[in-house]
């Protein structure tokens, strides 16, 4: 097992909490439909790579198709892929704090607009 909890089985991710069961490519495939389709979030995913570190990751994706496509390049592919999940996650980030703002600027208002009211 390793830290925070996970495993690699085979070609499988393995969260030894529930048992779920996660195919390396709905981590670090990013041009693939399990990737697209997953139900983990980019948190999630990062949370994963960060747990078991994104070498041994890529090791585990090259070796998933070493046999299959010998011009596939894993190296490239999960190096893509965690760009993309870091892009995704400051952007989700960011987005949270807009709707914060907004949400505080919005109770603000009315708030206002209440104690306005009441003045009169």
């Amino acid at each position: 097992m390793d830290r925070k909890g996970y495993g690699i089985d085979d070609f499988y991710i393995v969260d030894q909490q529930t048992s779920q069961r996660f195919y390396i490519r709905e981590i670090l495939d990013a041009c693939c439909t399990e990737y697209e389709t997953s139900k983990l979030s980019a948190a999630q995913k990062l949370e994963i790579i960060d747990a078991i570190g994104l070498n041994r990751l890529t090791q585990v994706l090259a070796t998933c198709f070493q046999h299959d496509n010998k011009s596939y390049d894993a190296q490239t592919e999960a190096a893509w892929a965690y760009r993309l999940l870091k892009k995704e996650v400051v952007v989700s980030d960011n987005e949270l704090a807009k709707v914060d703002v907004q949400h505080k600027l919005f109770s603000t208002a009315v708030r206002l607009n209440i104690d306005q009211a009441q003045l009169v």
